[in-house]
């Protein structure tokens, strides 16, 4: 038999060290690290680049090495020192022991000639791992403590104390003292606490110094100690430096960002590191080891950084050992097979490679089949992929503890799986996970193997041919991976050895796996398998011991019923245009969805059911054999228990979440998250049994039983239904209507009413559009209803949707609307009662479904003959009632709208009426007879109402002469004072003007006063009447008035003639033989009085109903004024004649200072009564006598 020993190159017999350790010095462990350290060419890129760095003028001496953990990254870093530094191992050069390693590295030349540069420069090495150093006196201190080590001192103070004494001179002398002091060697002697203070003491003293010098030396060293930093360090080295200048100093120091980030040193540590050795140049250098790159490192911390650039600065070099170098590593040397055994594996692959791919095509987050032979051939017995999840278990939280001690690098791992789990396993047989865990975790935490004693406890007596333990590995391995779903097929390919078994292991790891959940070993989140903590398996304690009771179950199961509306699909029913809602009832009677009373499907509980389920159903037959409008349905219960099972674990869920909503405890509140999925899962098995369940019921009607399936679930029940309904709606109409007609009732012309309808169930009208529609079901039904008293719509529409009629609202509705169009319906909307389609604001009544409810509907019955219909139709038409009130009547009209018209007709002349009032002042005393009409109108005016429409149109009938005179009247009335009203209160106006004029101006004339009289008359007897009669009178008023004023006026004109030729000759007269310069006011007064008489000079008077002439603007008593006034005019000429002046009579005295003496002037009155025109003359008179006298002339007036 060929094991997996016999394939390998790699002698498995021989041990691996599994932990680095820089600090480690034995010659015999370095000869071993550095005989078994593969080189490969990445490595060898990387060593190739640091020596000629190292070697050349390069100011920035600090080198950041990287890598993730078990990269190999800390067996790099102590390589690289042991290059640097050259001990002698074994009587040979570490070099030249690392340079054999070389071998078949690309490029192994260059790489040799660049570490036998190093040759010339001495190196003194310092290792350390920063992360166990006692850090308290700062990284500066530790660095230097590690230092005096490398010198073979202490690395206390008494260490810092040898390191003067050397750098002194003193330190041959000092030992010589110890030895004499202590019979013993120093190097021994120091070893010892206890006596290394007392040799010390002694020592200085014998030396010269007094104890007190002593101790005051000794607290300056510890003062030092205590503010140890980066510039003392520096100091300490450029002492050792300045005596031993051909050396160069190497700190390497491992776990730098595990001490960062554990606090042991902080980066601002680094930072005064860095900045107080970068004056010294080369000749000191700091390698630091760790698993973040600087970059990462410093962009997690919580610091400027800002702050941080002499660190960025120092560690320009920069080596990051990636995965491929392990993998490389793994595969040619861990993995390497003899030639024969490695063409034998790729010919399996050949001959497999479907049962390969199947086995490595993982349900993960990244690729994991086995592409190629050559894979399969190079990773065997691994698979490719099982390596990406190792590196990502390794680095878990749950893998990895606090100082990691416990973790394995991937190296050490793999040689182990190999060494331990399947060196004697036969060729073809594969690694599983559980080994691979198993070597990488070998000292898992307590709880977990705690967890594995379990796991292989329950399983142990299943007969599944399961390891409980192995089986958890795997689960744990592929978990704790993060990359790799620990679903049950991947477990089960993780957990096979034999490719060829996974259909035969899968059932029996599901098995397992049902065993362990129920242990509370594992817990399934989305099919996601995880073990479980002890948290989690305390809450899991407390979930499963809460009791979930039966009436709570029952409740759940109707709650998910209604809530998933699952009977939606068969809770109505379309047949033919009819909808039918029906009620879907729990055998509680619980609504699971509303619906019709009188159309009920009762869905059983799978609780109600008697395990005996046919039995039952029987019982159920014979219990609604007779219920017409009841349809059962009895679901199918053979997996009751299941669900039952199902809800009882829901509920445990729900009742955690609850009882831990407000928890504050993370890992507690996602153990609670995983619960909310579990039940989540669990929804969805118990919706698919509880469909299944339903869907393939039995079906119950009139003892007929129907078998439902899920594919006639539907047709089924609707069938059924059907039936139901046509049993229970026995009055249903053959279509129903749409209440989107009732607007085109109400609006389309009558002629055309009946295309909106059709069918025989709803034959309204005829085509003149004539109500014939009183014998059909629909309206008789109706009418039924609401014959005697109003009805509201929401009864109706609620009664009529039910037994036996079945009708839509649409139906009632459009019904109404018909039955209202015909005047055969009577509305009470809005506190209004309405008769007529054509007031407007009841349509909403009937286009709005919610204002139909509170409208309340009654039926007409009473109707006019079809002779007094006719005979007002006619009387209405003769009075052209269209021109009046824009509403069209003709034969078709119902008779309430006949009865309205009368009222809308009475009411607009007693509109016309109130409008003549208010347009003519004191209408009813001027108009008597028209205004005395509105008594008449007033009988046919008021609300139209059922009682008393028909009475309206009797009324009309029997006064109908009356009706037709009134409204005549008033019509002549409107004409009269549109057209004639104005010119009588013209006429009036002017015979009262004329009255007053000839009173003005003294001119009595009898016949004006008899006309004025007989207009008068008239006009208060009946002026519509006598209008002729008063244009008769008004016109001799005017005739006669015309006279009088025309022969005024040519006296007028002949007056001022003869005034005006004088006054043109006094013009002529002044212009011709008077100075112009002297005389301005004068000619300004000749012309305003000739202009004055010019507009008293009328060819021909022109009147109006007016007293004026409209030329002149005069009256008859203005031009009677005019004509006596012509005299003084004369007089005001001769004045202004008087008042000429010439050059001569203006020659001014010689004194003028000296007054003139007052004339004196006798005025001679005749008598103290005089007639006006003898006035007028006596004051002419004495005017001549001073019309030569200056305006300022004083004069003495004698009467007589």
């Amino acid at each position: 038999m060929t094991t997996i020993n016999d394939i390998l190159v790699l002698d498995l017999s021989e041990d691996i060290k599994d932990v680095i350790d820089l600090e480690d010095r034995d010659e015999n462990e370095i000869q071993q690290e550095l005989e078994s350290y593969i080189v490969t060419d990445g490595i060898g890129r990387h060593i190739n680049k640091f020596t000629d760095l190292f070697t050349s003028n390069i100011k920035e001496t600090g080198c950041w090495i990287s890598g993730f953990y078990g990269s190999g990254k800390s067996y790099f870093g102590k390589m690289l020192g042991h290059i640097l530094a050259n001990p002698m191992i074994n009587g040979t050069p570490a070099r030249e022991r690392f340079i054999a390693r070389l071998k078949g590295v690309t490029d192994e030349s260059l790489i040799e000639n660049a570490i036998r540069k190093l040759d010339a420069v001495k190196s003194r090495v310092v290792f350390l791992d920063v992360a166990k150093q006692n850090t308290e006196n700062g990284l500066a201190f530790t660095l230097f403590a590690n230092f005096l080590k490398s010198l073979g001192f202490r690395d206390d103070l008494y260490g810092y104390m040898e390191f003067d004494l050397f750098l002194d001179g003193e330190y041959e002398a000092f030992k010589e003292k110890a030895r004499q002091l202590g019979d013993k060697d120093w190097d021994e002697l120091k070893k010892s606490n206890k006596q290394v203070s007392k040799i010390m003491r002694n020592g200085f003293t014998s030396m010269g110094y007094s104890e007190a010098e002593y101790e005051e030396m000794k607290q300056t060293y510890e003062y030092s100690i205590d503010h140890f930093d980066a510039t003392k360090f520096k100091t300490e080295l450029e002492k050792y430096l300045n005596i031993y200048t051909d050396e160069t100093l190497v700190f390497i120091f491992d776990e730098a960002s595990e001490a960062v980030s554990l606090g042991k040193i902080s980066l601002l540590d680094l930072e005064g590191i860095s900045e107080a050795l970068s004056s010294i140049s080369s000749k000191v250098w700091t390698v630091a080891i760790a698993q973040e790159k600087l970059d990462d490192v410093i962009n997690n911390a919580n610091i400027n950084k800002s702050q941080l650039t002499k660190v960025t600065d120092r560690f320009k070099t920069k080596i990051h050992l990636e995965s491929t170098e392990v993998d490389v590593i793994i595969r040619s040397r861990l993995l390497q097979k003899k030639p024969a055994n490695f063409d034998q594996l790729m010919a399996y692959y050949k001959d497999n490679e479907g049962l390969v791919s199947d086995a490595t095509n993982l349900k993960s987050t990244f690729p994991t089949k086995t592409g190629s032979a050559e894979d399969f051939a190079t990773y065997y017995p691994f698979h490719k992929y099982q390596f990406d999840i190792l590196q990502k278990f390794l680095f878990s939280s749950n893998a990895l503890v606090a100082t990691q001690i416990a973790a394995r690098g991937m190296i050490i791992t793999t040689f182990d799986v190999l060494r331990k789990q399947m060196r004697e396993q036969e060729l073809f047989a594969f690694t599983p996970g559980y080994a691979i865990c198993t070597e990488a975790q070998p000292a898992p935490p307590v709880a977990l193997v705690n967890k594995y004693d379990t796991a292989r406890k329950v399983v142990k007596d299943s007969n599944l041919e399961v390891d409980g333990e192995q089986l958890l590995k795997t689960i744990h391995l592929l978990s704790e991976s993060e990359v790799v779903s620990a679903t049950v097929e991947n477990i089960t390919k993780s957990y096979i050895t034999d490719l060829n078994r996974y259909y035969e292991i899968k059932p029996k790891v599901e098995k397992a796996l049902e065993l362990l959940e129920k242990a509370k070993v594992v817990l399934q989140t989305n099919n996601i398998y995880k073990i479980t903590s002890d948290l989690e398996t305390k809450l899991l304690d407390e979930m499963n011991n809460f009791d979930v009771e039966l009436f709570t179950k029952k409740r759940f199961l109707i709650n998910y019923l209604k809530e998933s509306k699952f009977f939606n699909p068969v809770s109505s029913l379309i047949d033919g245009t009819d909808s039918f809602k029906f009620s879907v009832q729990s055998d509680q009677d619980d609504e699971l969805i509303q619906g019709s009373k009188q159309l009920t499907l009762v869905v059983y509980s799978l609780f109600n059911i008697s395990e005996k389920r046919q039995d039952f159903i029987e019982q159920i037959k014979m219990e609604t054999q007779f219920n017409k409008d009841q349809i059962t349905l009895i679901p199918e219960n053979s997996d009751f228990v299941q669900i039952d099972h199902l809800i009882g674990e829901i509920k445990r869920c729900m009742y955690m979440e609850e009882k831990y909503a407000a928890e504050s405890d993370p890992n507690t509140k996602q153990i609670i998250r995983s619960f909310a999925t579990i039940r989540e899962e669990k929804e969805k098995e118990l919706r698919v049994k509880i469909g299944i369940a339903y869907n393939n019921a039995s079906l119950i009607y009139l003892f007929d039983e129907f078998y439902l399936n899920g594919d006639t679930f539907k047709g089924t029940i609707n069938d059924t239904q059907r039936k139901l309904v046509n049993n229970i709606f026995t009055k249903r109409v053959a279509t129903q209507l749409s209440e989107a007609l009732v607007p085109r009732i109400f609006n389309e012309p009558k002629d055309r009413l009946h295309r909106l309808l059709s069918g025989s169930d709803f034959s309204f009208f005829d085509t003149n559009g004539n109500f014939v529609g009183e014998h059909l079901k629909v309206v008789e039904e109706i009418n039924g209803k609401i014959a005697a008293k109003f009805i509201d719509g929401k009864s109706l529409e609620t009664d009529l949707a039910g037994a036996p009629w079945g009708y839509t609202y649409g139906t009632v509705v459009t019904t109404l609307a018909a039955l209202f169009r015909a005047g055969r319906l009577a509305v009470k909307f809005n506190g209004e009662s309405y008769f007529s389609h054509e007031q407007k604001a009841v349509h909403d009544a009937f286009t709005n479904a919610t204002k139909f409810k509170s409208a309340s509907f009654k039926s007409i019955s009473a109707a006019l003959t079809a002779a007094q219909k006719n005979q007002a139709v006619q009387l209405l038409l003769d009075l052209d009632i269209a021109d009046h009130i824009n509403r069209k009547v003709d034969w078709g009209i119902n008779d309430f709208d006949l009865a309205d018209v009368i009222r809308q007709l009475a009411d607009h002349f007693l509109t016309a009426l109130t409008t003549l009032g208010e347009t003519v002042d004191h209408f009813e005393t001027l108009f008597p007879k028209v205004a005395a009409q509105k008594t008449t109108l007033q009988e046919y005016s008021g609300k139209v109402t059922e009682a008393n429409y028909i009475e309206k149109v009797e009324k009309l009938l029997g006064t109908a002469d009356r009706f037709r005179s009134s409204i005549e009247t008033i019509l002549k009335a409107q004409k009269f004072v549109k057209k004639d009203y104005d010119k009588i209160k013209e006429y009036q106006r002017f015979i009262s003007a004329v009255d007053a004029e000839l009173k003005k101006a003294n001119q009595p004339d009898l016949a004006i006063e008899d006309a004025g009289k007989e207009f008068e008359r008239l006009y208060t007897q009946d002026m519509v009447t006598n209008f002729a009669q008063l244009q008769q009178q008004s016109q001799i008023v005017k005739d006669r008035y015309f006279k009088l004023l025309k022969n005024a006026a040519s006296a007028m004109t002949n007056l001022y003639q003869l005034l005006g030729a004088k006054v043109a000759a006094a013009l002529k007269d002044l212009r011709t033989n008077y100075p112009a310069d002297l005389n301005q006011h004068n000619l300004s007064k000749l012309k305003n009085l000739q202009r004055y008489c010019t507009d008293r000079m009328i060819v021909e008077p022109e009147i109006g109903f007016s007293v004026t002439d409209k030329n002149s603007g005069y009256s008859l008593s203005d031009m009677l004024n005019y004509n006596a006034l012509a005299i003084s005019k004369e007089s005001d000429l001769l004045l202004i004649q008087a008042d000429f002046r010439s050059r001569q009579k203006d020659v001014k005295s010689e004194n003028p200072d000296v007054p003139k003496p007052a004339r004196k002037i006798c005025l001679q009155i005749p008598g103290k009564e005089m007639s006006v025109q003898e006035y007028k003359a006596v004051l002419q008179k004495h005017l001549g006598v001073i019309s030569a006298a200056n305006p300022d002339d004083t004069i003495e007036i004698e009467i007589q």
